[in-house]
């Protein structure tokens, strides 16, 4: 099987974690399938209108040199507002049989499905064999948003999944919380949840807890981030990393004894980072929203409190705290177990299952 892949998002060598999801599903579906690919693929970010502008011809002439060349068995397109565009004249002017496969992720619908974009999305959609959905949330919100789809035409596939070799517990069972270590892994940006992150661990210190935090990523809110850590003293209490490499962070997870999921964002279509700590035996606290609502379950593998309340995580960090060694054991094993529905391996089989029946369909 030879598949044309195409994405807005690609790692490159200075930027090695951007879209590594994508990557991650062609080395699966590589090294477990022997599957081959043809690419057309914007590799890292862009930077300033003239990049991008640049990056996104170089992309159209891509898809449009690759397509007519056909030698491919299926297409398979990600981030659908981004891409859908590409694809209008040549599916236009020169259809072609083989199957189209679009592989939504959070804002390329919610932020983006409007105007030209939601007619250039909605053409392409309609010749597609099958739209991929992350969560069952998110399959949902395509339904609202795509309405002329067949529910049985989108199937939920996480994302490419975790890496369960990768992300495993270094231990479990801590007896001692003298000090309790929290952690935010996330871009830097005003609806992911930074603030409220430090919210809770301010809260916290109020309350006469030892925290300890670490925080990884960047993004457009980097500086206003170092600006409050600085005056408000917490040096002492956050060490914020910036961008950690992905094959780094099963050290940070490791570290924690709970990770804040404290995204306001809609469009969190699903939330690997949360999966992968708990992939590490790491309860999760969430808002009770968008894609970690899908796996969370309140009190059993972590706590899920209401989008916004940021009161309420630190509560549940104390409630945590508060459960004896036995109770927070079962917590961490339960987040395991979670996780491991999430493997990457299991995924990938599943999903290029449902890719080959397309062929031959």
């Amino acid at each position: 099987m030879k598949i044309f892949l195409v994405s807005n998002m690609y790692p490159s060598g200075t930027d090695p974690d951007y879209g590594i999801f994508v990557k991650n599903f062609k080395e699966n579906f590589e090294s477990l399938h022997g599957v081959s690919f043809v690419e057309s693929v914007i590799k890292g970010r862009t930077k300033g209108l003239l990049s991008k502008i640049l990056s996104y011809s170089s992309l159209l002439l891509s898809v449009i040199k690759n397509y007519l060349k056909g030698n491919y068995d299926i297409i398979y397109i990600h981030f659908i507002s981004h891409t859908a565009p590409a694809f209008f004249l040549p599916l236009l002017f020169c259809p072609n049989k083989k199957p189209i496969i679009v592989n939504v992720h959070g804002a390329d619908v919610i932020k983006y499905n409007k105007g030209l974009y939601k007619f250039f999305n909605d053409f392409l959609l309609k010749k597609s064999s099958f739209l991929v959905a992350p969560s069952n949330y998110f399959k949902q919100i395509c339904i609202n948003e795509f309405p002329f789809l067949p529910k049985d035409s989108i199937f939920v596939n996480p994302s490419g999944g975790i890496d369960s070799l990768k992300f495993s517990p270094k231990f479990l069972g801590k007896k001692n919380y003298k000090i309790v270590n929290l952690g935010f892994v996330s871009r830097i940006e005003e609806d992911k949840g930074w603030k409220d992150f430090i919210d809770v661990i301010q809260f916290l210190l109020k309350k006469g807890y030892k925290v300890k935090a670490i925080m990884a990523g960047t993004g457009s809110q980097v500086n206003e981030l170092n600006k409050i850590i600085k005056e408000n003293n917490l040096k002492q209490n956050i060490d914020y990393k910036g961008l950690v490499n992905h094959d780094k962070l099963v050290e940070i997870y490791q570290e924690l004894d709970l990770f804040i999921f404290s995204s306001n964002r809609i469009s969190e279509s699903l939330g690997l980072v949360g999966l992968e700590a708990m992939a590490c035996g790491i309860p999760v606290i969430a808002y009770d929203m968008a894609g970690p609502k899908t796996y969370i379950i309140n009190q059993s593998n972590g706590y899920l409190v209401s989008p916004g309340n940021s009161s309420k995580i630190a509560n549940s960090v104390i409630n945590y705290l508060n459960l004896n060694v036995e109770d927070k054991l079962e917590m961490q094993r339960k987040a395991i177990l979670t996780a491991k529905n999430f493997d990457s391996i299991s995924v990938s089989e599943k999903l290029y299952e449902k890719v080959k029946s397309s062929i031959a369909s």
